[in-house]
């Protein structure tokens, strides 16, 4: 039996031994002398292409003492085939495996139940679930292993998805596991395989800890969908000598509030160390201090041992420490070298906890009635917090409660909770408030305080007058195993305000009906609230239950019966439930369909197929309202939605055959202003390395020209602040280029292969703002020559900035002396690459990959990276010069937020001084992860203050961008919310 890691268009199908998702078990039933098993005890196929067959194995046994015949096997899935559905004998003791297949011709989800019926009136009922898709891909990766890597370098691996289908497949890729914080993967993590297409998805392993290093690449297909894991597993190695962390990072901390980091250092060798301790340098009194600083015996580290260092952070003010150092005294016995420095990166900046809204406010509320509102919570830092000690304080009128109590919130980097309060208001009083009090902890022992101011006030309304529709929800006949949703919705018929205390199913109802409660609102006249029940019978036989909600009315408590029956006939509707999400107002009308399926063995009549929905339902149904379905085919029928207002909208549609009527339950969410909000950092860098990468081909001659003359013009975003910078050169070349009619300086013919120029060390090879004469050093080294034809920057980028370049001050693989590159790349540095070239990049790999080594080295921080580039436009017509566009340059550069200037330049500086804003100034460039239906909507706030001006849309790359001298400022949080198109 072949299985496949496979997934479609909604979800993500992960096959595992045995069967899909099934739980180990057997079923038992029978009488004296017999006994009935049948496993597993449910079966669930997952997702499985429209037209594909996919196959599993029941085992039927007889465990007792006398025979029995197998005398009917059925089932009320009508997309399972049963090959084996004859009857047979078992003796006592014998077993046998039937075949079913799962064959879905419809999309959506199914269920029913397999049913196995023996002359001893021993029963099986077997639940069966499946999904049917439209399309399929393949992860073709079982698992990654990047080997031993050294801490603080990248190492390169790739998983490898494909479509198999004549459909697109989306494909979404999100890493976990306990060591994800050292694997990275292409950035966005989302793509989508063409019809046929076989395509590597970039990762990235950068170890930051000693030993084994464990993860898991999940790939899936939408938010929320079951998902294919892929092992991903690496191990980081130092030398004898282990610091860790190699940076004393606290990030951004309260201010008032205090941090506090450990440092280890370990001697993994087999002679001993000196150690003398160790001291900040550059550190401001009273905001960094060293608080455990140990005393080896004989100030020796022995093999095996470990010093633990402690430094604390309390920053007085907003901003970024600069520029301080933990210097430790540890080195080989007797060398009396110097010890390894530390950087100490700390800022005092705005909390990590987000909280909205606040203040929350419960508006008016009846007296008498609760109101419960969720405040919504994100983690705007990197690191994990938590939220606990929740704590409520009342200062004039009602009454503020937890719902869920106090129980302690934890959050991921970026993630986002919410929390519910409540509100009853007093007899007596006006208005209410209150305070909620949060405490955050970070994981490095830092945190603060929160506090949400609570309003509310207290009301009188006149009753409500309401219509609860419909008065009762039938769910009429749903298959086994089968599920079904309808919307029960309370309307406000009234002139005036209606308060809704929430919706539910009342406890008491038979467990087969269920509902997420609608919690309270404020309803305008005419507006609505949806109670969406699901009934799914696991037997055949009737099921009740009561749907309750809560009105400042008449009937202050309204209610309506739930009834519903399971069904093992041979006729059934699939899908269960048409659900088309949410839509936007004005787009256009979306399409699904619901397929009626005749299992049985001769022809079904149905008659009276229509649409039970409320007057002006957005539901149309378009197909034959009655005939003959011949046994073993279907029909089809097409649902419509084409909202025109705001609101759930909930439809059943009504079949009648075979004596009964059979349902399907038709769901949507109509919205006129849907938005998304994108959340920014702008985290300070006192620390930036650049690194410029020129094409050394035969027609570059004036360009090179032009950025030798230029190099102030590219500094001139250091005057915004102070920063410590390394510029270093590399060229476009990989192989030497020894023949020709020019050959070029350096020592290499041309052939660096990511060495930073010159590679003979004939002068200063990194330009720092303490280099001599560091402009006449940038025009030498910018001058590369002209001697090349083969352009592959971005490979030669890689190669700059991986092992054993950037951890050696000898590449290890040339005859050239001191020609690594250690000391360039800073792991506490903000990154910049500029990549100039006349033709576009020839490098073997895919931008994708690139361009996740390069977030890999930044631990996927965008703040950490900027990619530009000054290369051929993507129209030659304002740049004849140029062989070809820089195509593969400029999207790297888009995609990190960088600045494209054209090769054609003839204002060069004015083009280094745009790279410059980019590299050294506060960020200005912000992509938007979607496209705004109305860009003159775009509402932008920095630390929580509305910014109307200084800032315009661009269209071209879907980016915020601010105007020179309006970027937020270092340590900045940037939120930007826009209305989303169709």
């Amino acid at each position: 039996m072949r299985r496949e890691r496979a997934w479609a268009s909604c979800v993500v199908g992960v096959v595992c031994a045995g069967v899909l998702g099934c739980r180990d078990g057997s079923e038992r039933l029978g009488a004296a002398g017999a006994a009935f098993e049948v496993s597993p005890s449910a079966i669930d196929f997952g997702p499985t292409a429209l037209g594909e067959r996919q196959v599993f194995s029941v085992h039927v046994a007889n465990r007792g003492a006398a025979p029995m015949e197998v005398t009917q096997i059925s089932t009320t899935l009508p997309l399972l085939e049963l090959p084996d559905a004859a009857a047979f004998r078992l003796e006592a003791g014998e077993g046998r495996d039937l075949e079913v297949v799962f064959a879905p011709q419809v999309e959506g989800d199914v269920s029913g139940v397999l049913q196995l019926q023996t002359d001893s009136d021993g029963r099986a009922q077997v639940p069966v679930s499946g999904r049917g898709v439209t399309a399929l891909a393949e992860v073709r990766t079982q698992a990654v292993d990047f080997g031993s890597v050294e801490l603080g370098t990248v190492k390169m691996g790739e998983l490898v998805v494909a479509n198999p289908r004549a459909v697109p497949a989306p494909v979404l890729v999100a890493l976990g596991g306990p060591d994800a914080d050292e694997l990275f993967s292409s950035s966005p993590r989302s793509l989508t395989l063409a019809p046929g297409e076989v395509r590597p998805v970039a990762l990235a392993f950068k170890p930051t800890r000693l030993g084994v290093a464990q993860g898991v690449a999940f790939v899936s297909t939408c938010p929320g969908c079951p998902k294919v894991e892929v092992p991903l597993g690496g191990t980081g190695v130092v030398s004898m000598l282990d610091i860790s962390p190699a940076v004393v990072d606290f990030g951004r901390v309260p201010v008032g509030s205090s941090a506090e980091l450990h440092v280890r250092v370990r001697n993994q060798g087999s002679q001993p160390f000196d150690f003398g301790g160790a001291r900040l340098l550059n550190a401001p009194s009273g905001v960094l201090a060293l608080t455990l600083v140990p005393s080896p015996p004989g100030g020796r580290l022995d093999p095996g041992a470990v010093a633990e260092l402690a430094v604390r952070f309390t920053p007085h003010a907003s901003g970024p420490v600069s520029g301080a150092l933990l210097q430790i005294d540890v080195s080989p016995a007797g060398s009396g070298a110097p010890g390894p420095k530390l950087p100490v990166l700390a800022a005092g900046g705005t909390p990590c906890l987000w909280v909205s809204p606040s203040p929350l406010d419960f508006g008016p509320v009846p007296q008498g009635m609760t109101s419960t509102l969720w405040l919504q919570l994100r983690n705007r830092c990197s690191g994990p917090i938590e939220v606990s000690g929740q704590a409520l304080a009342t200062t004039a009128g009602g009454y503020f409660t937890l719902p869920a109590g106090s129980t302690p919130i934890f959050l991921d980097g970026g993630g986002a909770s919410r929390m519910g309060v409540s509100f009853t208001p007093r007899a007596g009083s006006a208005a209410s408030a209150g305070t909620l009090t949060v405490q955050v902890h970070q994981a490095d022992g830092s945190g603060g305080t929160e506090q949400v101011p609570l309003l509310g006030l207290n009301t009188t309304l006149p009753p409500c007058e309401y219509q609860l529709r419909p008065s009762a929800l039938d769910f009429g006949s749903v298959a086994v195993g089968a599920s079904v949703t309808l919307g029960l919705s309370l309307t406000n018929t009234w002139t005036t305000n209606c308060f809704v205390g929430g919706m539910q199913v009342a406890a008491g109802s038979d467990p087969q009906l269920t509902a997420d409660p609608v919690g309270s609102r404020l309803l305008a006249p005419g507006a609505s609230a949806t109670l969406r029940v699901r009934f799914q019978p696991d037997a055949p036989g009737s099921f009740a239950g009561l749907a309750e909600g809560w009105v400042n009315g008449p009937n202050g408590h309204p209610t309506a019966p739930l009834s519903g029956a399971g069904t093992t006939s041979c006729f059934t509707l699939a899908p269960g439930t048409v659900d088309f999400g949410a839509a936007k107002l004005g787009c256009p009308a979306r399409q699904l369909a619901v397929t009626g399926f005749n299992r049985c063995a001769s022809d079904v009549t149905f008659t009276g197929v229509a649409l039970e929905a409320q007057a002006g339902s957005p539901f149309s149904l378009t197909g034959p309202s009655g005939g003959i379905i011949p046994a073993g085919s279907s029909a089809s029928w097409v649902l419509r939605y084409a909202p025109g207002a705001e609101g759930d909208d909930a439809a059943a549609l009504r079949m009648r055959a075979q004596g009964m009527t059979f349902t399907a339950g038709v769901l949507g969410s109509a919205q006129a202003h849907p938005t998304q909000t994108d959340h920014f950092a702008q985290q300070g860098q006192a620390k930036v390395d650049v690194l410029f990468v020129i094409d050394n081909s035969g027609s570059m001659m004036e360009e090179q020209a032009g950025l030798a003359q230029n190099f102030a013009a590219f500094l001139s975003g250091t005057q915004q602040q102070p920063v410590d910078y390394h510029v270093a050169v590399t060229t476009t070349g990989i192989e030497p280029s020894p023949s020709g009619w020019t050959r070029c300086p350096g020592g290499v013919d041309g052939g660096e292969a990511g060495r930073l120029f010159p590679a003979d060390g004939t002068r200063p090879r990194i330009i720092t703002r303490g280099t001599p004469s560091a402009d006449q050093v940038f025009a030498n080294n910018v001058t590369v020559g002209v001697c090349h034809w083969d352009e592959q920057g971005l490979q030669a980028a890689y190669r700059a900035l991986s092992s054993p370049l950037v951890n050696n001050a000898d590449d290890p693989d040339t005859a050239l002396p001191d020609d690594g590159n250690l000391g360039f790349l800073r792991p506490d540095a903000r990154l910049a690459v500029v990549f100039v070239s006349d033709e576009d990049d020839g490098s073997s790999g895919s931008v994708d990959s690139y361009e996740t080594f390069l977030r890999a080295l930044k631990g996927n921080d965008p703040t950490l990276l900027v990619v530009s580039a000054i290369v051929g436009p993507a129209d030659l017509s304002t740049c004849p010069t140029a062989s070809s566009p820089g195509s593969r340059y400029i999207s790297l550069a888009q995609r990190t937020g960088g600045v494209v200037e054209s090769i054609c330049t003839n204002d060069w500086a004015g083009a280094l001084g745009n790279i410059s804003g980019g590299v050294f100034s506060p960020r200005r460039r912000f992509p938007l992860s979607q496209v705004p239906a109305d860009p003159s909507q775009i509402a932008v706030e920095v630390d929580g203050t509305p910014v109307t001006g200084g800032w315009t849309y661009d269209a071209a790359t879907r980016s915020v961008v601010f105007a020179a001298g309006a970027a937020p400022g270092f340590d900045s949080t940037i939120d930007v919310t826009y209305p989303l198109g169709c």
